[in-house]
């Protein structure tokens, strides 16, 4: 009884130790040896664990010089801790290590530099002896600041060991049928009957075939009660993906495979790791149908509505007035292409400013994508813009739907017909400067050089010549401004190449697996404009074959199209493609783009 009473006090002040120490530090530090008696014929392992609530995977223990053992292995592992409600990342570091001879040594503590504090395990004695000691039972150690752990259960209680059914993981799809370009949701589940105080998602099936978005999920994330087969789970929420198909085929999707690591249950037994495999499932992707569907149908899939809004509904010849299209709704708003602007013969058009908003709804993805261009009206009267339209597939009601946007009326007046550029004198501006110069007149009015004038003189020469040179380089400037709005197509032409090698020096920069969708975002929009600007072409609605047309029409050489070809559609198919590609195949891509797009630019 006594023994007992020393155990529990002792354990109470350990854990207010303990809570005081978590209080007043971020991270865990650890390091241990599965058996502190080996034989010299054996291996052992250091395991150096670092736990938290923000662990970085980057983290890297200082490991202290050990001249009794050999280093003969190293692997890692990391998990995701679920207790209470709250979520603790950690990593662990596992060092397979040989002894070199026999005796009692130490293992000098282990170091950890983080946030600004330098951590430090303890010393672990050890000791060799001869031969081997494989076959003897090891003392196994559990956390005691496990929220599960009972220090009064008998320590020789066999493990406990869960069947297959007591822990399952689970791949759901929330439908099993659905049309090309039409979201199904996949979702990454556990069920378990068993506490969890860690889990790794070993792998993820490779989603090939589908444009994939990561769907946010809770970082704390609360089971819930559910039945299956007449047994009572509790469903964890792991991992949710809207997926996108690009075609039309019946598609098998891998089992996901994870590591979970159950309570132990017990003073002295370990906690149990499991390795769990979920069952493939199928999804049938139907074909969009041919009947019914529009000539300027693009792909769209989902519900949409499209609205255009203008800042001001009368104007001058010559104004810049802008022109907001937004496009809304439920589906994959990401790969909306530029809708097309109905004729505007009347008007300059400048290429639109592009932003988008992507938000999930529960199990839905929706968003907004937005377009605002400047126009300027080149002759007056009253000019329409007609509806603006975006065609799309909806699979609820199984049909083609064509949104539009209403008219807008814009009344234009009479102006002096130069829209203006940022950066450039206003009219009113230039107004004004004529107006002043207008005051100075080469009149004789009468002044005679005195004495008292004459050291004046350059001064009031100055005064004379300045303002007409004044007028000369502001108009001189107005006329450089008016040509280049006159033939805006050679300005964009000229500076096609120059453009599309900062742009291209932009995407070199993304080219890293986490930003793998705005490094193919920026080489199709770098490819794109380069093509738009060079070819004299619309950006609004260009497509590749009208590129290649193009092309060949200015007598390029085949093999030449065909590369910038096969480089547009790389561009195109890594935007839609699930899995991460790696840097050096990023890098190669945009080498190539250098070279195709240099010896294009040689031959036009």
């Amino acid at each position: 009884m006594n023994r007992l009473r020393t155990l529990v006090a002792t354990l109470a002040v350990l854990v207010l130790s303990m809570n005081g120490l978590s209080r007043a530090e971020e991270i865990t530090f650890l390091a241990e040896v599965d058996n502190q008696k080996v034989g010299l014929d054996d291996t052992f392992a250091l395991t150096v664990t670092v736990s938290g609530a923000s662990v970085s995977q980057t983290i890297s223990p200082e490991m202290p010089e050990m001249a009794d053992f050999d280093v003969i292995g190293q692997s890692s592992s990391s998990n995701i801790s679920f207790v209470n409600g709250q979520v603790s990342a950690s990593r662990s570091i596992i060092y397979t290590l040989r002894p070199k001879k026999q005796g009692k040594f130490t293992i000098p503590p282990v170091k950890l530099k983080y946030a600004g504090t330098e951590y430090r395990s303890a010393p672990i004695e050890v000791e060799v002896v001869e031969g081997s000691v494989t076959g003897g039972a090891r003392q196994q150690r559990q956390n005691p600041w496990s929220p599960f752990f009972d220090p009064f259960e008998n320590s020789q209680q066999p493990r406990k060991r869960y069947g297959p059914e007591s822990v399952m993981l689970v791949t759901e799809l929330d439908r099993k049928q659905v049309y090309q370009g039409e979201q199904a949701t996949l979702s990454l589940k556990i069920l378990t009957q068993v506490s969890i105080t860690g889990l790794e998602i070993e792998e993820f099936p490779p989603l090939t075939g589908f444009w994939v978005e990561d769907m946010q999920v809770e970082k704390s994330p609360r089971g819930r009660k559910v039945t299956v087969n007449g047994q009572e789970y509790v469903e964890f929420l792991v991992k949710r993906s809207a997926l996108f198909p690009t075609r039309a085929e019946r598609f098998v999707i891998a089992p996901a495979i994870m590591k979970i690591q159950l309570d132990g249950g017990g003073f002295f037994s370990s906690p149990e790791v499991v390795r769990r495999q979920s069952k493939p499932i199928s999804l049938e992707v139907q074909p969009l149908p041919e009947s019914g569907r529009p000539a300027n149908f693009a792909g769209a899939v989902g519900s949409f509505a499209i609205t255009a809004s203008i800042d001001t509904d009368h104007a001058a010849v010559g104004d810049a007035i802008s022109l907001k299209v937004a496009i809304s709704g439920r589906g994959n708003i990401k790969t909306i292409a530029t809708p097309s602007l109905p004729p505007l013969d009347d008007f300059k058009i400048y290429e639109p400013k592009y932003s988008e908003k992507i938000t999930a709804s529960g199990t839905q993805m929706q968003g907004e994508k937005s377009w605002e261009y400047v126009i300027s009206p080149k002759v007056k009267g009253t000019s329409e813009i007609g509806p603006i339209q975006l065609a799309y597939f909806d699979p609820l009601t199984k049909t083609y739907q064509v949104a539009r946007s209403k008219p807008l009326s814009i009344t234009v007046e009479a102006g002096e017909g130069a829209a203006q550029i940022p950066g450039a004198p206003s009219r009113t501006q230039l107004r004004a400067i004529r107006e002043d110069i207008s005051f100075v007149r080469n009149r004789d009015v009468g002044v005679t050089a005195t004495d008292g004038l004459r050291g004046r003189a350059p001064l009031l020469l100055l005064l004379l010549v300045l303002p007409p040179l004044v007028n000369l380089v502001v108009l001189g400037y107005r006329r450089q401004l008016e040509n280049r709005q006159v033939d805006m197509a050679s300005y964009l032409r000229g500076r096609a190449y120059a453009e599309f090698k900062r742009a291209l020096k932009r995407t070199r920069a993304l080219a890293s697996p986490g930003d793998a969708k705005e490094f193919y975002q920026g080489l199709n929009d770098a490819l794109s404009r380069y093509a738009a600007h060079k070819l004299s072409m619309s950006p609004q609605g260009l497509t590749l074959q009208a590129v290649v047309g193009e092309l060949q029409q200015k007598s390029i050489d085949p093999d030449l199209v065909q590369r910038f070809e096969m480089l547009w559609n790389d561009a195109e198919y890594g935007l839609f493609a699930a899995g991460k590609p790696g840097v050096s195949a990023m890098e190669k891509l945009v080498r190539q783009a250098e070279e195709t797009i240099s010896n294009i630019e040689r031959r036009l």
